[in-house]
């Protein structure tokens, strides 16, 4: 024997082949997640090049859904059709279209054509009307005002009134609905956000009433029911603004989003209707019925239909993996070139196998992981899908510091109880269950300090995902790992086997 191989051959062969494969393995912990990843980002490049952005702030709706331009990657533009039930292109535009809702019906304007919608069917009106380019359009009392602005920089307003257009160069700016108007039992409130507060007021004259803060998130004016409603997706939770008597009250709004990128709200007769696009091309519809909201669909999933946070996790899987597979084959490279049995002067033992000692720590890793496991259990759709990420039910930065915190407390306590474990009774759970066992160089258990002190030192064990661990056990004579040489303690079979 040669200070643990079969001869010096042996060990030169093995310290050979050993050498050669960490290497490869080393490299391969980078390049074998990269070489996965190109599939997924080529992918990302070609679905934002085809991906579909519904622009639902300027969304109109109608009796059972709601009109939205859409805008592609590269400029193009189209109109498409939201209902509960499906997401239907309707027809392409050369340019920017814009809607608007105007006595019931919805028209849609491009410069150089007119289409309004009537009897479930687009009527295309001829645009006689030399207007320039179409920077706002608006519906007002006296009819739909159309801002164009010419090469020149002049800008001309024509107003549609009485089925006939008319040039209004000196509009009024209380004419135009820059703010956020709604009528509510025959009296009109307009709505504005000044900084980060939103503020309400009952005609023109009245004074203004702060309702609360609304910071960067999306709002929502609208009657329902009796009722008239402020909606916000804020962004940690969403919010609902209510007007009692003459006083605002605010409240969190249950089952919403609570972030969105786009939001369009309208009411039907029984409830409020809510259409979201948390992500690029995304869409989900949401019911509410003034208290609490029910995600009804998801129409149209954004850039990862699959779940980006699914496909994530398959590099992380395939870096457990790849030391796995360097620890089953120096298994079999040990058996040839090493020798098996560890002696002192009174006893001799069996060195447990490389591939036991990796899943029995697998074992211990996924026991020091429950609070995490048991948050994916109860959490893990919403975690996994970004569809799901938004849903008020979900507080996701709560739930992130809960992990890391409820984990490193566990972890630490489970230190303790592995070093007790391993220094009175040889044996975490995982390696009684692959019946292995640490005891000391004199083959006697090695008590709660060395045992600690072993595990104290998984942080260089365990660097490149046991990588480092590995290779330190396949090339010291008595197959130890760093741990193992600072405690003075050995892995082997359990006695039963020793013969």
């Amino acid at each position: 024997m040669h200070n643990g191989y079969l001869s010096e051959e042996s060990k030169k062969k093995f310290s050979i082949i050993t050498g050669i494969l960490g290497a490869v393995f080393f490299v391969g912990q980078f390049i074998v997640p990269f070489l996965f990843m190109i599939p997924l980002m080529l992918y990302m490049f070609s679905a934002m090049e085809n991906i579909t952005n519904y622009n639902l702030s300027y969304a109109v709706s109608y009796d059972s859904g709601i009109f939205v331009k859409c805008t592609t990657a590269d400029k193009k533009y189209s109109v498409a059709e939201i209902t509960p039930e499906k997401v239907t292109p309707l027809f392409n535009c050369d340019v920017y279209p814009w809607l608007v809702n105007y006595e019931n019906q919805v028209w849609c304007f491009t410069e150089n054509i007119i289409r309004r919608y009537q009897d479930d069917q687009w009527i295309i009106i001829s645009n006689k009307i030399n207007w320039g380019k179409i920077i706002n359009v608006d519906a007002i009392d006296d009819g739909i005002v159309v801002e164009t602005r010419f090469p020149d920089s002049t800008n001309i307003f024509y107003t549609f009134y009485n089925n006939t257009w008319i040039v209004s160069p000196a509009l009024s700016q209380n004419k135009r609905t820059y703010d956020k108007t709604l009528q509510f039992n025959d009296k009109n409130y307009t709505f504005r956000k000044n900084d980060s507060e939103l503020y309400c007021r009952e005609g023109l004259t009245n004074e203004w009433i702060k309702l609360g803060k609304v910071g960067f998130s999306k709002w929502h004016p609208i009657a329902f029911k009796g009722e008239l409603m402020v909606i916000q997706f804020a962004d940690n939770n969403s919010y609902i603004f209510k007007m009692s008597g003459n006083k605002w009250e605010k409240n969190k709004c249950n089952g919403l989003p609570k972030f969105s990128s786009e939001s369009y709200v309208f009411a039907s007769s029984n409830n409020i209707n809510i259409i979201t696009s948390l992500m690029p091309g995304s869409l989900s519809w949401y019911s509410f019925d003034g208290e609490k909201a029910k995600r009804e669909k998801i129409l149209k999933k954004g850039l990862f239909p699959f779940g980006i946070m699914k496909f994530m996790f398959v590099p992380h899987i395939i870096n457990i993996c790849v030391p796995l597979l360097l620890a089953f084959i120096l298994t079999i490279l040990i058996r040839k070139y090493r020798n098996p049995v560890y002696s002192n002067e009174k006893n001799y033992a069996f060195y447990a196998p490389l591939i036991r000692r990796a899943f029995a720590e697998m074992i211990d890793i996924i026991i020091v992981l429950l609070p995490l496991i048991i948050i994916f259990i109860f959490s893990g759709k919403n975690i996994m899908d970004i569809e799901n990420m938004g849903i008020e039910t979900t507080v996701l930065p709560f739930i992130f510091i809960g992990v890391f915190i409820s984990t490193c407390g566990f972890g630490i306590i489970m230190l303790f109880v592995y070093s007790f474990l391993e220094g009175k009774y040889c044996a975490t759970p995982g390696k009684w269950l692959l019946g292995i066992r640490v005891v000391g160089t004199d083959l006697k258990p090695c008590g709660f300090g060395r045992a600690f002190l072993r595990n104290i030192l998984r942080f260089v064990d365990g660097f490149f995902n046991y990588l480092v661990g590995i290779l330190i056990i396949a090339f010291t004579d008595n197959q130890q790992r760093v741990g193992d040489m600072a405690a003075r303690t050995i892995v082997i079979k359990k006695q039963e086997e020793k013969t």
